[in-house]
């Protein structure tokens, strides 16, 4: 690596005298909020967060964002009057500089942050705060029933001081509904325990601490109300003086931009947008034809060879990552759920690194792959554990794990149970191969086949994957007589020839997986699996609405054959061109962006295409024209 002038390490020249000195200043730091709280601010000059209004980039420092955590905790003090250490202060706010401060501002008060998790339902939310003795929620605009604190009021001049001890834990939300949801809580032991644990993360892989142009900036893409982003994105980088970086919002396109504009080096995520991210660049890649698809697969295949990989990857693949997020990203990780392996190996081939990692909202986060090998950075694995982590996997083939940082309480189901030391029961599926911990599933998801057996969905759901499909959920039968059910999520508008190859595809597979005889029928289904703001899948809820009927099921009488006039089939031939689809493929109803995938780029061209061919503005009309059917309609009603 070439002599780099880095911008934000001190006094220091070198990255790792500067981790060894922050190192030494958390040991002799007393195991509180109030100190590690000087830690986290400590490099005054960083800049702590950048953002874009589209026009100017706009920074705020370390040491100015301090001085509004006194500024929070004041017109908190002002509006929380009588309370105690055990009440807790909500946050209901989006990745931002304002979160981290107001998190802090909290716990300068006295109180405890619960970190509310905004993509979970308001009953919910509701039932966080009253098991937790919630009197406050910030939020960035939404009203609660209790007294609420909005985000444009919580930096007001306010002269009252602000004086004691600080709190003394934070609160996560696990994910869940509130009959079922846990409120886990940290402590300063635990929280100083994160902190070590980044140290050896940084030792056992370079690449983490790369910076690029002197700087490490992270997007800010995953909540700071999960575990994964509180702990991987902001506690391990801010502790060194780090950037993060705002997103405006979560649009592929603002995505991109952003990371291309700010020169964004680290993106955590969960697996949802690596399989999007991946799935789009495919799509691309295919529009330019066969020939240069086949050439591609050619490249990724070459990039695993030991000897000459990197130099295929470092130059063959440049135009793919131009298009994608350009060349200041040095790090990525997923994690949060499965990740399919060829997504792994689609970013490690192109020139990127994506590793997997494991965490919860009970433990922390516990493990992470930080070789640079290609056999275990494509295989899968979550790697080795943590400083101060413990991994069992017992009889039963599920891991147990126990971490120096894990929650020391857990609010559960009226319940508050301390764990801290404990070993906890993740239920989760695991096994290890050359000390490397794979996650195979969750314990609870197994489906069991009329033999007995134990079918694990992941791995079958991954080796049954064919063209055209969505996503696949394996579930049980509705008895225990019953076989297995494999449902299928497809487009609903993929015409009725397609999707029985798609069946025979899928039989093809099941045959050559020696499954035949161990699931039962085959079920499209016309919608997806991941609702709304989830990330992943929930089986036990698809097999739930399933056997209720409540599911879409694809219909092979309105997918027959279209008989088209003149107008419909030209305006399918411009919708193919845009999509990258063939023109037997678009269906007249569906919908440009929800059914077909397309971009608003792709829109655009399209747009203007129509306009140019049938001489109409499109632009004139009152309602959306996103279907081939709609506008057909409008340049009939307009010519």
């Amino acid at each position: 690596m070439r002599f780099m002038k880095y911008t934000n390490l001190g006094e220091f020249s070198t990255i790792k005298e500067y981790i060894a000195h922050r190192h030494k200043l958390l040991e002799k730091c007393k195991t509180n909020f109030e100190d590690i709280f000087k830690l986290m601010f400590y490099d005054e000059s960083n800049v702590l967060f950048e953002e874009s209004d589209g026009y100017r980039i706009r920074k705020i420092t370390y040491g100015e964002s301090k001085k509004r955590v006194d500024l929070i905790a004041r017109n908190i003090k002002k509006k929380l009057v009588r309370s105690d250490d055990q009440t807790s202060i909500a946050i209901y706010l989006d990745n931002s500089a304002t979160w981290i401060e107001t998190f802090w501002a909290i716990l300068k008060c006295g109180y405890r942050p619960l970190l509310l998790n905004m993509r979970l339902d308001d009953a919910s939310l509701v039932y966080a705060m009253e098991i937790t003795n919630t009197k406050l929620v910030i939020s960035k605009g939404k009203i609660f029933s209790i007294p609420t604190l909005l985000e444009s009021e919580i930096y007001r001049p306010c002269e009252k001081e602000v004086t004691g001890p600080f709190g003394e834990q934070f609160l996560v939300m696990s994910s869940g509904t509130s009959k079922n949801i846990k409120i886990c809580a940290y402590g300063a032991k635990e929280m100083k325990g994160i902190l070590i644990q980044s140290k050896g993360i940084i030792a056992s892989s370079e690449l983490v601490q790369k910076h690029y142009e002197g700087e490490l900036k992270l997007l800010a893409f995953l909540p700071f109300y999960h575990i994964f982003g509180f702990v991987a994105v902001y506690a391990w980088f801010a502790f060194y003086g780090r950037t993060f970086v705002k997103l405006n919002d979560y649009s592929p396109s603002t995505i991109q931009n952003t990371i291309k504009r700010h020169k964004v080096t680290h993106v955590f995520a969960v697996p949802l947008f690596w399989q999007k991210t991946y799935e789009a660049a495919i799509k691309e890649i295919k529009s330019r034809g066969e020939k240069t698809y086949k050439k591609f697969l050619k490249g990724l295949k070459l990039a695993q060879n030991p000897v000459f990989g990197k130099y295929i990857t470092k130059h063959a693949f440049k135009e793919v990552r131009e298009g994608l997020f350009g060349d200041s990203i040095s790090y990525m990780i997923s994690g949060g759920s499965h990740i399919d392996k060829e997504i792994l190996n689609f970013f490690n081939a192109i020139g990127y690194h994506l590793s997997n990692g494991y965490g919860m909202s009970e433990v922390g986060i516990t493990s992470v792959e930080l070789s640079e090998d290609l056999k275990y950075l494509n295989s899968g694995s979550v790697g080795r554990p943590l400083f101060g982590v413990t991994y069992d996997i017992n009889k039963d083939g599920v891991l147990q794990v126990r971490n120096i940082a894990q929650a020391c309480m857990i609010f559960e189901a009226g319940r508050v149970n301390r764990v801290d030391g404990m070993s906890y029961n993740t239920k989760d599926l695991a096994k290890v191969i050359d000390g490397k911990f794979y996650i195979l599933g969750r314990e609870d998801d197994l489906v069991v086949s009329l033999t007995g057996e134990n079918l694990n969905p992941n791995i079958i759901e991954e080796n049954l994957k064919v063209d055209d499909i969505n996503d696949l959920c394996l579930i049980n039968g509705e008895d225990e007589r019953e076989l297995p059910i494999l449902l299928v999520s497809i487009n609903k508008f993929i015409k009725a020839e397609k999707a029985n190859q798609i069946l025979d595809n899928l039989k093809a597979k099941i045959k050559e997986n020696n499954l035949t005889s161990q699931l039962g029928k085959i079920e499209l289904i016309a919608e997806p699996f991941i609702r709304g703001d989830d990330f992943k899948k929930n089986r036990k809820d698809l097999a739930k609405d399933y056997f209720a009927g409540v599911l879409s099921l694809y219909s092979f009488e309105m997918n027959e054959k279209e008989v088209d006039d003149e107008l419909t089939l030209g305006l399918k031939k411009l919708f193919a061109v845009a999509l990258g689809k063939a023109v037997e493929d678009i269906h007249s109803e569906a919908d440009f962006f929800a059914d077909e995938g397309g971009s608003s780029l792709d829109y655009f061209a399209l747009v203007g295409r129509i306009n140019d061919e049938y001489g109409v503005n499109l632009g004139e009309s009152e309602k959306p024209l996103n279907s081939v059917k709609d506008i057909a309609q409008f340049i009939r009603e307009h010519s």
